[in-house]
């Protein structure tokens, strides 16, 4: 079903033009009655984070990822054109004179629109490395049925980081206000409220044509005493491994169940008693199976999908739902608790709003009673296209009141964590022998960034993000930012001083102590260190780090802020990065032990929906049918992974204005393009006159160019292609 509509959705998505490097596009709705007037709103579309390792669009709709498959959609590691997300949404249900109604986010059905008020705002940093926030409401009567309408307006905020450590997740904080003069029914309060998030993944995305085939689904934490085993284990909840706090694991028992959260063990982590508590850590999870259609084992799609796909709630406001206690300091304790996980197929998307409200609440035939639906196999369901829902609830919210949450969007290495293998280390995705922390470990992470800066609470006595101080993770400097040109066998870099003039978040000092440029070739991985500057004081009490012959010595604390790589070929494409880090510092006397840290590797050439553009250094001032190449050559792809957005070679050194003509060796024209833009470049994507990928083989391209009298003059060539 989904590839049918994407034979039709994406040549329009294509041809739409990009506003902000973001596509803007707007989804089904309803026909407008004749002589209605509709309030002003924002043209309804998506911006993308880039910043940490899983790279994702965001909508100002409801919804998360890239039906289209253009976008990334929790493309994981970022850059590698490997996602895991079709599309995420957000839910609200509530119950109206007994009935049932739900606002929600659903592919070809959207009843959330932008408020009037709602033009993006985007911050580099904000709270975050990058922030992305907008408004959506569903009293739009284009979006929604007047008689469905339930006042509901949502301030969402999307937040990413580049740190190691925390740049495996998205975290999205949320402000929803009940405005009962934009109901349908006019109630001072809203009841028995519900609010879920729905990620339909598709794990291996980009690398499989059937990576929407062959998914599970899985949950992690309390179950509601429903659960007694969970596949593959004898029983639920257990205890299997340890888990380390850097990610790492000894495959052995602790006494911990493995479901549970420990919080207060790390430095990092503070209580308000200074004790140790244990949380159930409560995510649902998506992961790549075995496709029962192809030989052999193809879980995890041999190594390069590996990647567990997964979301949490991190704050949710009080329910009846929750665990209440008085501890032993005569505090009152909270534990947040989900009121449902569940899960179905493609072929049983709820379609009405009372089916919506039924899976919320785990009353759907489908839940057989369950709030907490077990896993495929358990009830006797094959790898399929699954959804989770993950709600939270019941709520109260009287006229004017807004509920606060914050959830996390989680991307690992497995449930626990694995070494790169396979198709995977292969090709670049993952490092063969390196270990990459699980899905669990995400989750912790998220955690503790969120009640990083707290003073005065902790997750046994939660706060809304307006409450108390959140997200103060240690960060490294900030990213400068870049720019790079090519020149005659040389790429000039120049970079701002930023990270020289902003003061560490923690505790305001100013530690910047250098900078380290990288290139890589070809793709964006494999980053090489080509040149470094650090404070000569800092480096001299570090000197293993800082060898000599990599980077030069600042005595006076004036850094440059240009570089030119003369270490270059001509036809290579480049990229690259420029970053910044700091001094790092003991605790006490700052809040808590920061080390050392470097900011991202993010600021080379993109656009802003994550597609690298390489550069290519010249060889000649003249431009000239006589001096035209083409770059790479062969261009070598990466099968069926490669991001369609990412493809393309350059026509290097061409008359400003020309035709270029690209033909198989057999004589058929494969595309034509018009260069008029004066320079000597001009990049073609690889499809067809017919938009088609094309295939490896052996090309020729003819250019046509005319000289003072209006005659036409050609260069011949040929090319080659290897996917």
């Amino acid at each position: 079903m989904k590839t049918i509509l994407l034979f039709w959705i994406l040549p329009i998505i294509l041809a739409l033009s990009l506003c902000d490097m973001s596509w803007s596009v707007s989804a089904p709705m309803n026909q407008p009655q004749q002589g209605l007037v509709f309030e002003e709103r924002p043209t309804e579309g998506v911006k993308v984070h880039t910043i940490g390792r899983v790279w994702s669009a965001v909508s100002n709709f409801g919804t998360y990822g890239d039906p289209t498959w253009v976008l990334p959609g929790y493309d994981w590691p970022g850059g590698t054109g490997v996602f895991y997300l079709w599309e995420g949404r957000l839910w609200i249900g509530a119950t109206v004179d007994g009935k049932y109604y739900v606002s929600h986010a659903d592919y070809g059905n959207y009843e959330l629109a932008p408020s009037v008020d709602g033009d993006w705002i985007i911050k580099k940093p904000g709270k975050s490395m990058h922030d992305i926030e907008c408004k959506y409401d569903d009293w739009y009567d284009l979006r929604n049925d007047k008689a469905r309408q339930l006042g509901l307006k949502i301030i969402q905020r999307a937040m990413a980081w580049s740190i190691d450590g925390y740049n495996d997740f998205i975290a999205y904080e949320y402000k929803i206000t009940y405005n009962a003069d934009n109901s349908f029914h006019k109630k001072d309060t809203l009841k028995d409220v519900y609010v879920a998030w729905i990620f339909d993944d598709d794990s291996g995305g980009r690398i499989s044509a059937r990576s929407w085939l062959d998914d599970l689904t899985s949950y992690d934490g309390w179950t509601n005493g429903e659960w007694d085993r969970a596949y593959p284990e004898d029983t639920y909840p257990y205890d299997k491994v340890t888990l380390n706090p850097d990610g790492t694991i000894i495959p052995e028992p602790d006494g911990i169940w493995d479901q549970i959260t420990i919080f207060g063990d790390d430095p990092e982590e503070r209580t308000i008693h200074g004790e140790t508590l244990y949380l159930w850590r409560n995510i649902s999870y998506c992961y790549d199976g075995e496709d029962p259609q192809k030989p052999g084992d193809d879980e995890g799609e041999f190594g390069r999908a590996p990647g567990y796909l997964g979301g949490r709630v991190l704050y949710a406001p009080p329910s009846t739902n929750d665990s209440v206690w008085v501890d032993e300091y005569g505090d009152t304790c909270r534990m947040i608790r989900p009121y449902s996980h569940q899960w179905w197929n493609w072929a049983n998307d709820p379609p009405t709003d009372d089916d919506k409200y039924l899976y919320m609440i785990g009353k759907h035939p489908f839940s057989r009673d369950k709030r907490f639906m077990g896993h495929p196999f358990d009830w006797g369901a094959d790898v399929f296209d699954y959804r989770f829902m993950h709600t939270y609830g019941p709520y109260k919210i009287a006229n004017h009141d807004t509920l606060e949450f914050v959830f996390a969007g989680l991307m690992g290495f497995g449930l626990n964590g694995g070494y790169g293998y396979g198709k995977g280390a292969e090709e670049g995705i993952f490092e063969e022998g390196k270990w990459y922390p699980g899905i669990r470990y995400t989750a912790d992470q998220a955690l503790k960034a969120y009640y990083m800066g707290s003073t005065h609470s902790d997750p046994a006595h939660p706060s809304s993000p307006s409450e108390d101080i959140h997200w103060l993770i240690p960060a490294p400097p900030e990213v400068p930012y870049l720019e790079y040109s090519a020149g005659l066998g040389v790429v000039t870099l120049a970079w701002t001083d930023i990270a020289e003039r902003t003061p560490d978040p923690i505790d305001g000092e100013y530690d910047f102590r250098g900078y380290r440029i990288y290139r890589c070739e070809f793709r964006v991985r494999d980053w090489k260190l080509i040149k470094g500057f650090v404070d000569a004081k800092f480096a001299e009490e570090n000197p293993e780090s800082f060898p000599t012959d990599i980077y030069e010595y600042i005595e006076d604390g004036i850094f440059p802020h240009t570089y030119v790589d003369t270490n270059v070929i001509y036809g290579i494409p480049y990229f690259y990065a420029v970053t910044a880090f700091d001094a790092g510092r003991a605790s006490p006397p700052a809040p808590i032990a920061v080390p050392s840290l470097e900011s991202g590797k993010t600021n080379y050439k993109k656009t802003e929906i994550g597609a690298e553009v390489p550069i290519y250094v010249k060889t000649d001032k003249e431009m000239g049918l006589d001096k035209v190449a083409v770059a790479p050559n062969p261009y070598i792809g990466s099968e069926r992974w490669e991001r369609k957005y990412e493809n393309k070679i350059q026509f290097m050194n061409l008359p400003g204005t020309c035709r270029i003509r690209i033909y198989t060796v057999t004589g058929d024209l494969v595309k034509e393009i018009e260069h008029t833009d004066g320079t000597g470049d001009e990049y073609w994507d690889l499809l067809s006159r017919n938009n088609q990928d094309v295939v490896s083989g052996l090309y020729i391209y003819k250019i046509e160019a005319w000289d003072e009298r209006g005659n036409s003059i050609y260069k011949i060539g040929k090319f080659v292609i290897v996917r």
